[in-house]
């Protein structure tokens, strides 16, 4: 029971003062279930008062520890995981309610966070299910002058988070910017109806955690909506963050290139130029292992002080092209021309990233046919993908992103680097979040072309690439979109943290055609 637990979090030293506790517990977990219960009701009231369609789920999250990465978590999203009826394992716990409104496209004014005057009155509406004189009012003339401080403190720990998604038309930073947005503006909805803004949170998701098949127009229109997500507390708030999966069968690849149509069967890869093995692994805070460098293989000077999150500048909007824009590099030459990764043609390989089947929530909602999820879980490698951007979580109270702790195993601000053909490729400030496998900042990207060891040589291309994270039960998959000597790469991390990236495949234009080589960067940090 939701009351027991939070009755064990109150801290006593006497057994009358445990009891006590516990009983409290229960009558507050009683009052948090009745919350969560009337608030469904309003909210279905409010959907059919309105004429809108709405999907509402219990989020539910671990209880304890996080699951190992490569395994399925616990669902949190509305569109994720049928919950609304189902009672949760014993190993999971409710923690609130998740409330999708769709966007039939009277929500906002179009390609703007300007509410429509119906949807601004249906949304305060539903902020006032949220509000502390509202839900106070319905504990009923019987409520003690104790049972109104229980709730009162229960309303204060809630966490809000309205998030802005869209579907994958039109350009993908583009979604997340206007995404974000109209998040925050409904957030400010919130904030006026008499929510504390310490309490509110918002995000812009765009594209990046669809609920249904984008490939439909019935499934795009599904995907354009407003979330409503609300926690106990700040520590369930949290663990939903780090629960969070992406629905990557509804994803769609980009468009394939005609020199990608051609591929007609799978040939070996040549191995790279022999790499020192890493040093044995340590484990710093944040549980991420840095193996040092090799004495043999010296890390340059750049790759020492990778720059900051703060200090990384966004590439250029993605499109909807195959690969991101070009990234501004630095150093001579520049140019395609003067990189030769080795390799072979990219026709004459099928299929690069194998990192396993996708993580998805355990169990899959009634309103979801299973012809939606055909046509494989993501794009099978990073020269028919695009960048998939998303924007971070957000405090209304001061418009900044909050910390996240959660980071998945050995990607915590890391660093790798391996030679392709005695081109130096290295990847700084690699760091991913628990949070649906999304990337923490942009990575820093250096090439070394014909490096040699201990010139300190500086760089001959550098960029801030945009990235997609997909997990699967095998590995992670990090896709790095770069259009510069190199058009993007696939780089798939172990669970296990074993210091190496397995399988990694680096794509450039050789002579007008698209080549593939393949490498396995080490941890040099």
């Amino acid at each position: 029971m939701l009351g027991a637990v939070v009755g064990n979090q109150l801290n006593s030293k006497s057994a009358g003062t445990q009891s006590a506790a516990v009983a409290a517990g229960a009558a507050l977990g009683g009052l948090i279930g009745r919350d969560i219960d009337n608030r469904r009701c309003d909210l279905y009231r409010i959907a059919e008062k309105y004429n809108v369609e709405v999907d509402v789920a219990q989020v539910v999250v671990p209880k304890g520890a996080l699951p190992p990465p490569g395994t399925s978590a616990a669902s949190a999203n509305a569109g994720d995981s049928a919950r609304a009826d189902s009672a949760p394992s014993s190993s999971e716990g409710v923690v609130g309610l998740s409330v999708a409104v769709r966007d039939r496209g009277r929500q906002f004014e179009a390609n703007s966070d300007r509410l429509t005057p119906e949807a601004r009155a249906m949304f305060t509406e539903i902020a006032q299910t949220y509000s502390f004189a509202k839900q106070l009012q319905k504990l009923g003339p019987s409520a003690t002058a104790e049972d109104h401080r229980e709730a009162a403190a229960s309303l204060r720990a809630k966490r809000i988070l309205l998030i802005g998604h869209t579907d994958d038309s039109g350009s993908s930073r583009g979604n997340a910017e206007l995404s974000e947005r109209r998040a925050m503006e409904v957030s400010k909805l919130f904030r006026e109806q008499g929510i504390p803004e310490a309490q509110l949170f918002y995000q812009g998701a765009g594209e990046t955690l669809p609920i249904a098949d984008n490939r439909t127009e019935e499934g795009r229109a599904r995907n354009r909506r407003v979330e409503i997500v609300d926690a106990t507390d700040d520590a369930s708030f949290r663990k939903f963050l780090a629960s969070r999966t992406q629905r990557l069968e509804y994803y769609r690849q980009s468009p394939p290139t005609p020199r990608t149509d051609t591929a007609v069967a799978q040939v070996p890869l040549p191995s790279p130029p022999p790499a020192p093995a890493p040093a044995k692994a340590t484990t710093p805070p944040a549980a991420t292992a840095t193996p040092s460098v090799s004495k043999s293989h010296p890390k340059p000077a750049s790759l020492e002080k990778p720059m900051s999150a703060s200090s990384t500048k966004p590439s250029a909007p993605a499109t909807a092209s195959a690969v991101a824009p070009s990234a501004a590099s630095v150093g001579a030459p520049a140019s395609r021309s003067a990189f030769d990764f080795g390799g072979v043609p990219a026709a004459n390989v099928v299929s690069i990233a194998d990192f396993g089947s996708e993580v998805v929530p355990r169990q899959v909602p009634t309103f979801i046919s299973t012809a939606q999820a055909s046509g494989g879980p993501v794009a099978p490698s990073c020269s028919v993908d695009r960048p998939r951007v998303s924007n971070g979580v957000k405090s209304l109270r001061d418009q900044k992103s909050i910390s996240i702790a959660e980071y998945m195993p050995g990607l915590y601000s890391t660093s790798w680097m391996d030679t392709v053909n005695g081109n130096l490729v290295g990847l700084s400030n690699v760091a991913v979040l628990r949070d649906g496998g999304s990337p923490a900042m942009q990575p820093n990207l250096y090439i070394y072309r014909a490096y040699k060891p201990n010139s300190g040589a500086k760089p001959d291309f550098a960029a801030t690439p945009e990235v997609n994270v997909y997990r699967g039960d095998k590995a992670l998959l990090y896709r790095v979109f770069v259009d510069g000597p190199v058009k993007c790469m696939d780089l798939l991390f172990p669970y296990e943290n074993t210091g190496e990236a397995k399988n990694a495949s680096l794509f450039y234009d050789r002579e007008r055609d698209l080549y593939v080589a393949t490498f396995k960067p080490r941890l040099a940090r």
